[in-house]
């Protein structure tokens, strides 16, 4: 580990100051060595160049520096900037490592020195005080260390390698807003309120809203000012001149991405307010703007949280699964679900029209318009994607010794007869509930519950194993041509509309997430229970089936990662790979002379691969490499 300097000097950088100017410029500044004789140029020139560039106290500069000099043989602005970013980077990771630990209850790795353990856990325990460790992380983000950077010409690093500014001053803010988020979740639910940090979040956020050069880190801020504002996070013992505050920063946010953080922060004063109008008014502005869809894409699909730290990804989850409860539950929460649910039904028309495909994949997540917000108003499969995000981060948000599936249905409607027709005659919804199911089975516990729920003891109304194969039996019959029957196979996949391949591949997502992620000693127990009561040959023979029929390319997608689930299984994989090579057809064929199904033309699927791309080459090459047959 790099050496790591006073965890403090990440807030306590000392400013530019006339008096150390005047030292530097005299050529013989007094440093804690004695005074030494500096060289107008290169070394007052690169001294000052520094401080301006970073608005840092000039004998700190001097310092830099002087540490660049010995690290890299070169007296420059460059090498002493490199000097400070690779301080500051070093002591974010130290006070990261020691945050995450005390989330996921264990100790800190070994190379964290114990001095600056102690000085976090001081730090953590001072709130709600100014000098709180979330306090001073705030005022840290408050003050980015762009202010003129690209004064510099270039930076360096230790190693004499060259450092590219904007990604360094861009992993820095990352690092302090993940270390806001972690020290914030360890204080939600302690003595002693964050309130006070409610005004300077919503303002920071506003800020980096408004600025490109610090998009990366404005999902977590969000989640950040949601732990600080949501009725969980405590806001008791706030004088009214304080809330009137707070009031004001949240009305100064934007609309659109702060959306859903404004509705949080009117869920937090909904229990003082005794009129409902201002949450209702706020829970309908925010859900029109795509509060919702922005949490489950723009903030759960964040890069920054994404690739950060598992134990901030299950904060984040919980968090935003803690808000959508606190919106259902809220003294308007049947009103808001009413109305997406009414959005649902009344847009549902759109989803069989000529811009299908389109309309859909905006709903399902895929196609979002420019700067990552939702294409669509939230409606019913909105929030169900939403639940769906959080749960396939943390399972153990949903599972306990009960099946509780119905609490998903019930958001639809008290009656099976309302499940039924939003299920069948919506397909946003189909496709958003198959997800919330998917993302229970991503563990072994959720993936049992999964696959009783969806037995025939179990079932719901269009939803269980037996509709899900009967889909992919009626796929197959559809494209049933006969033998040398070019006219039906040459447009095949225009046969199929996009409002079916779309509940097809949800449907058969949930199968590979339930064998996937199932007890390797108990999946094939539910193949030979689900053979026995679907009366079928084999489930890998129906996903085979399905596989060589011309359906679009997002469904053999769908069909591999499923053919991939099993073929991790040792009892069932030759078993299906002995079934996948007696179906393929090793020769390409022209369109006259189409073999009858079923016959899976690899000839034909590879071309596919390569001239489309995308998600179908990587599933492709998972199901190879789980069958082996790609580098045996």
């Amino acid at each position: 580990m790099a050496w790591v300097p006073a965890l403090s000097s990440i807030w306590d950088l000392k400013s530019a100051n006339a008096e150390s100017r005047k030292a530097v410029e005299s050529c013989r500044p007094l440093t804690i060595d004695g005074p030494i004789q500096l060289d107008r140029d290169p070394d007052v020139t690169q001294i000052l160049l520094l401080s301006d560039a970073f608005g840092i106290d000039e004998l700190v500069a001097l310092q830099l520096v002087q540490r660049g000099y010995f690290q890299v043989g070169e007296v420059s602005a460059a090498a002493g900037g490199g000097q400070l970013l690779e301080d500051v980077i070093s002591c974010l990771q130290v006070l990261a490592e020691v945050l995450e630990a005390q989330l996921d209850g264990r100790a800190p790795a070994s190379w964290v020195p114990p001095a600056e353990q102690a000085y976090i856990q001081e730090r953590a325990a001072a709130v709600p005080s100014a000098d709180s460790l979330p306090a001073l992380l705030v005022k840290r983000l408050s003050r980015p260390l762009q202010a003129h950077i690209e004064r510099l010409p270039a930076l360096i690093n230790s190693s004499g390698q060259l450092l590219d500014p904007g990604q360094a001053v861009g992993q820095i803010d990352l690092l302090l807003a993940q270390c806001l988020l972690l020290s914030l979740t360890l204080v939600v639910g302690q003595e002693g309120s964050v309130l006070d940090l409610a005004e300077p979040a919503f303002g920071l956020l506003k800020d980096v809203a408004a600025r490109r050069d610090r998009a990366h880190i404005a999902p977590l801020l969000e989640l950040c000012a949601l732990t600080i504002v949501l009725p969980a996070g405590g806001q008791p013992g706030a004088d009214a001149s304080a809330l009137a505050a707070v009031d004001a920063a949240a009305q100064a946010l934007p609309d659109g991405a702060c959306s859903a953080v404004k509705l949080a922060w009117e869920l937090a004063r909904a229990a003082d307010r005794p009129a409902r109008g201002p949450l209702k008014m706020a829970a309908q502005k925010a859900t029109q703007a795509g509060a919702l869809g922005h949490l489950w894409r723009a903030v759960l699909g964040a890069p920054a949280l994404l690739r950060g730290p598992a134990s901030l990804r299950v904060a984040a989850a919980g968090l935003v699964h803690r808000y959508a409860a606190a919106l259902l539950g809220s003294a308007d929460g049947a009103e808001v679900l009413a109305a997406l649910i009414q959005r649902s039904v009344a847009e549902s028309k759109a989803e069989f029209g000529p811009e299908a495909s389109l309309v859909l994949a905006s709903r399902a997540g895929t196609v979002v318009s420019k700067g990552g917000e939702t294409a669509v108003p939230d409606d019913l499969s909105t929030l169900l994607h939403l639940f769906a995000a959080t749960l396939a981060i943390s399972p153990a948000l949903f599972l306990d010794e009960t099946l509780r599936e119905e609490e998903f249905l019930e958001l639809m409607s008290p009656s099976g007869a309302g499940r039924a027709q939003l299920l069948g005659r919506v397909p946003s919804v189909f496709v958003a509930y198959h997800a919330v199911l998917a993302a229970i089975a991503s563990c072994p516990d959720g993936a049992r519950s999964i696959f009783v729920q969806l037995s025939a003891e179990h079932a719901t109304e269009l939803v269980g194993w037996r509709h899900i194969f009967e889909a992919l039996q009626q796929l197959v019959r559809r494209f049933d041509f006969p033998a040398g029957d070019a006219s039906g196979a040459r447009h095949a996949e225009d046969a199929l509309p996009p409002w079916d391949t779309a509940g097809i591949c949800a449907q058969v997502r949930l199968v590979s997430a339930v064998f996937k992620h199932g007890a390797a000693g108990e999946v094939p127990l539910w193949l030979a229970a689900m053979r026995d009561e679907l009366g079928l040959s084999s489930v890998w023979d129906a996903l085979i089936q399905a596989m060589c029929c011309p359906v679009p390319q997002e469904l053999k997608a769908e069909l591999d990662f499923a053919l991939a689930a099993l073929a991790r299984l040792p009892d069932v994989a030759p078993l299906a790979l002995q079934r996948l090579l007696a179906a393929i057809v090793p020769q390409g064929r022209d369109a006259a002379s189409q073999p009858a199904l079923p016959h899976y033309d690899l000839g034909y699927q590879l071309n596919e691969i390569e001239a489309r791309g995308g998600g179908r080459v990587y599933a492709f090459v998972r199901q190879g490499v789980e069958f082996k047959i790609l580098f045996d």
